[in-house]
């Protein structure tokens, strides 16, 4: 399936850093949010993958707010490692392209708040999380289920010269 291009899956240690500066409180927070979002497009600018974006800045975002829901004081700092493990799968069409993605992204970042002066917020993570996501190409695989159905001889015969490997992540 996956020479077929029926499954494809890729998998990255992406190294994160987003920081982001603001002089209203309320606003910097939610600047924040964007801005990691900003960044995880970044890193994979596929629409395939927006849905998994979206799900893992909120992650990022509602787990830094969890951990440190008030600024510090002026002058001050704080930081933690959180563990934004997080995971989702959803159905993706676009015109006649129609895929099933599933993804995990497992790890810590290390949250940062700093304050240098009464309206100065700045709000930061960094880290390294593993990114896993396969795709799996609906059409493609309708087309190879018929095939299985209406004839298993050629079915297997096609799929013994593409590869007779397991699908792992180690692949990728």
């Amino acid at each position: 399936l996956q020479a077929a291009k029926v499954i494809t899956a890729f998998k990255r240690t992406a190294r994160m850093h987003v920081e982001h500066t603001g002089d209203d409180n309320l606003k910097a927070w939610s600047d924040y949010k964007v801005a990691v979002l900003d960044y995880l497009k970044e890193i994979n600018s596929d629409e395939l993958l927006q849905q998994a974006r979206e799900q893992l800045s909120e992650k990022i975002h509602s787990v830094h707010y969890a951990k440190f829901p008030l600024w510090p004081a002026v002058g001050q700092t704080q930081e933690a490692q959180v563990n934004i493990t997080d995971k989702g799968g959803y159905q993706w069409s676009q015109g006649s392209q129609k895929n099933y993605v599933v993804w995990a992204c497992e790890g810590d970042v290390v949250v940062k708040d700093v304050r240098t002066a009464a309206r100065s917020f700045a709000a930061e993570f960094t880290g390294e999380p593993v990114l896993k996501i396969i795709s799996v190409d609906l059409i493609k695989l309708q087309q190879f289920e018929a095939l299985c159905s209406s004839d298993m001889a050629t079915a297997k015969k096609k799929a013994d010269e593409r590869t007779n490997q397991a699908l792992t992540w180690n692949m990728f």
